[in-house]
């Protein structure tokens, strides 16, 4: 009900004062029944009644924050599950849990016949490369997911992470029909992967990552074979010691400069070792053990082999690069001087608007 017309009103009291013998007064008054008598105006009755009725209108309603709303409607799947607790009943400071799974279960009993249960998956971290998960059945959900956050607060596996932000190396995960591909990406990239492994990624503190997942997408099977790939991350020693070779990390966003992030403690393989060989030494090859994730083609424009192509590859080619080039002479000349050079040029670019 939005509005309980009913609050601020007594039995016996209204707008007139009237006195009735054995609601609002005694029955007998002096050895004699008491009449029905109009007072008359009760002017704190409106004034009350008026006050409660405001007072109903100003209610605060309950709005649910945009990122507490989970994945899809109103189901609990990528909502909040609150704060694991210890054994004794206290809260675990710094850890947070998000509900992966909530669906029914359905078994059959020799005396009951069909039943039905709750089947939940929590995953619970601290945002700082400790995190863990867990399930639990049971006939109530809500009891349901808080047991089973509770149970991944006591399973918990520490990962490590380059830089803080991501994974060591790129890997290659399976858990029976699931496979997961990871790829280690650089700062601002952000978390391009299923909605199950970017739960975990913020679980354990990783903020950048891209992960491919082919065959069966089960979020139990996926959430194992995730947990599986951060777990089974190599060492770069012993990487370094089992090839007998320097394991040297190329970046783009550090223009390719070579770093050495580990070298063999016995020996170094020469040139001519290496070209005897017959081991690929292909790093993705290596560290993917030998399987390649399948790449989809490239989308091909429909209109690619007609006529009107080279005219829109003119349009482009006219225009290409020109608001590059002029930030670049903004920056070496001034905006004064690429103002001349070109009259008629418009930019929306924020940098080129500020002072010398």
């Amino acid at each position: 009900m939005v509005k309980d017309f009913n609050r601020g009103q007594d039995i016996g009291v209204g707008r007139r004062k009237i006195v009735l013998g054995g609601l609002n007064a005694p029955v007998l008054s002096a050895n004699r029944l008491v009449d029905i008598q109009d007072v008359g105006r009760n002017i704190e009755f409106e004034e009350n009644l008026a006050k409660v009725r405001n007072e109903m209108n100003t209610r605060p309603k309950y709005r649910e924050m945009p990122l507490d709303r989970g994945w899809s409607g109103r189901r609990s799947h990528g909502r909040t599950a609150g704060v694991p607790e210890d054994e004794t009943g206290n809260e675990i400071e710094g850890f947070t849990s998000t509900v992966l799974m909530l669906r029914p279960r359905l078994s059959m009993d020799g005396k009951l016949g069909r039943v039905k249960r709750m089947h939940g998956l929590v995953v619970t971290g601290n945002g700082n490369g400790l995190a863990g998960f867990s399930t639990a059945i049971g006939k109530d959900g809500r009891a349901v997911v808080t047991r089973a956050r509770n149970r991944a607060a006591q399973v918990l596996v520490r990962v490590p992470r380059w830089e803080n932000h991501t994974v060591m190396h790129d890997f290659f995960s399976r858990y029976y029909y699931t496979t997961v591909f990871v790829q280690r990406k650089p700062r601002g990239y952000g978390i391009r992967a299923h909605r199950v492994i970017q739960a975990i990624c913020r679980a354990f503190g990783i903020t950048d990552l891209f992960a491919k997942v082919e065959g069966s997408i089960d979020k139990i099977n996926l959430t194992k074979a995730f947990f599986l790939g951060l777990m089974n991350q190599r060492e770069y020693d012993d990487m370094a010691e089992e090839k007998q070779l320097h394991l040297v990390d190329l970046r783009e966003e550090n223009f390719n400069f070579p770093v050495v992030l580990a070298s063999p403690k016995s020996r170094v393989r020469s040139d001519f070792e290496i070209k005897d060989s017959t081991e690929n030494l292909d790093f993705l090859y290596y560290i993917y053990d030998g399987k390649i994730k399948t790449v989809r083609s490239k989308f091909k424009n429909p209109h690619e082999d007609g006529p009107t192509w080279y005219r829109h590859l003119d349009k482009l080619d006219y225009g290409k690069n020109r608001e590059k080039t002029k930030l670049m002479l903004a920056a070496k000349y001034g905006n004064t001087r690429v103002s001349d050079v070109f009259p008629y040029f418009k930019t929306n670019a924020s940098s080129f608007f500020k002072e010398d």
